[in-house]
């Protein structure tokens, strides 16, 4: 009877982990993309100092969920999220438009691609 109550205790956990989940990755999603429109229409305009402060939100705003993130992505993914972000400042800096759009589309793709790309991996929890 106790194995019986462990093993639906492990059931309520994995449940809740995968609730819990799919609520922070929505979020992320639907906030960060507000976000990135804002910093789409400010290089658009050529507004680099508005653009520069948008980044900057996005990235603050990316802290909040990178230790979440680090339990369920690759390293890797997480990795080339940070360098499209830190091209992306750089192309800003240079005021290179064509080259900033390169970095933030590849950047779009990958947070539009998260929800098929993330997930729990046995091999990784046993």
């Amino acid at each position: 009877m106790k194995s019986f109550y462990i093993a639906m205790l492990l059931l309520l956990v994995v449940v809740a982990v995968t609730v819990i989940h799919i609520s922070t990755v929505n979020s992320f999603q639907s906030e960060g993309s507000v976000i990135l429109q804002n910093l789409d229409a400010a290089v658009s305009r050529e507004d680099f100092t508005s653009a520069k402060i948008e980044l900057d939100k996005f990235e603050n705003f990316y802290r909040q969920y990178r230790r979440w993130f680090a339990l369920f992505l690759d390293t890797a993914d997480l990795e080339m999220k940070e360098l499209h972000v830190a091209r992306m400042r750089q192309f800003l800096i240079f005021e290179a438009k064509q080259e900033f759009y390169n970095e933030f589309i590849g950047l779009r793709e990958i947070i539009n691609a998260l929800p098929y790309r993330e997930g729990v991996h046995f091999e990784v929890l046993f």
